[in-house]
């Protein structure tokens, strides 16, 4: 079943990249006229990162008991949905949980990137997902 037009027009689409701990998006264009825009969000670990990364790209992790003090699934130890493709209500959300030894240091670096290409945004996700640049 085809989307009502209003509806077509609001989707943003997102991938997750596993091996960059990373996240494209990019909005639907409106019409002929407007330009691109696309967005990456990234996280590098240098140190001892604990299992994959986790993702969400929606909104779909809160539910009603759930609030920005109490967010489920930081408080109930849940998986992030991992959710990628069309999306109404984007939020660009990574976690890596880290072991930080007695006396050691782990350095985490979330970055996001705005590009006007999918191309420049994915250069631009290459870039930042090596720790070297840190």
């Amino acid at each position: 079943m085809p989307l009502h037009p209003a509806f077509s027009n609001l989707f943003i689409e997102t991938e997750f990249f596993a091996p960059e701990n990373a996240l494209l998006a990019h909005r639907r264009q409106r019409s002929s006229e407007d330009e691109p825009i696309w967005g990456a969000h990234v996280v590098v670990v240098e140190g001892d990162s604990v299992g994959a990364c986790n993702s969400k790209p929606i909104a779909r992790d809160s539910s009603a008991a759930a609030h920005a003090g109490h967010p489920i699934a930081v408080m109930e130890d849940r998986p992030l949905s991992n959710t990628t493709g069309a999306v109404l209500d984007p939020v660009f959300s990574l976690r890596r949980r880290v072991r930080i030894p007695p006396g050691e240091t782990v350095r985490c670096s979330f970055s996001t990137i705005v590009a006007r290409s999918r191309r420049t945004g994915n250069d631009a996700r290459g870039q930042v997902s090596r720790s070297e640049y840190f």
